[in-house]
């Protein structure tokens, strides 16, 4: 088992290295962006054994961001959550999607991480 363990994707901290590709990284990235927007991370294990901070990591949902901070819900709120799905077939396919959809929220665009509500293009 090689990694940070608060960084750690799910697949990662199986132990299994072919379960391991970009998408793990792009899981990596989301628990750095998460940190950055609140100052503290999605899953706290400092308290936990290592076994079952583990577990934690492969089983236990992350904090949402707009349950820490009102302020990021929304579009921020989906793309980190999406960048920290813990079904790697759902998360962004690299990191350059991420920024895409981080680039797109800066512009005030629609985000394609957002299922398409009647109202939402035109609000943007």
């Amino acid at each position: 088992l090689l990694g940070t363990l608060p960084y750690m994707s799910p697949e990662q901290a199986s132990g299994d290295p072919a379960l391991i590709d970009t998408r793990t990284d792009v899981y990596s990235l989301g628990l750095l962006l998460f940190e950055l927007l609140t100052d503290r991370r999605p899953r706290r294990l400092d308290h936990l054994a290592f076994a079952d901070a583990i577990q934690a990591i492969r089983f236990a949902e992350p904090t949402r961001l707009g349950s820490v901070s009102r302020a990021l819900r929304g579009d921020l709120e989906t793309i980190v959550g999406k960048a920290l799905e813990r079904d790697k077939e759902r998360r962004y396919d690299s990191a350059s999607a991420l920024g895409d959809d981080i680039r797109r929220h800066l512009q005030r665009e629609p985000i394609p991480a957002r299922p398409p509500p009647a109202l939402y293009p035109p609000r943007k």
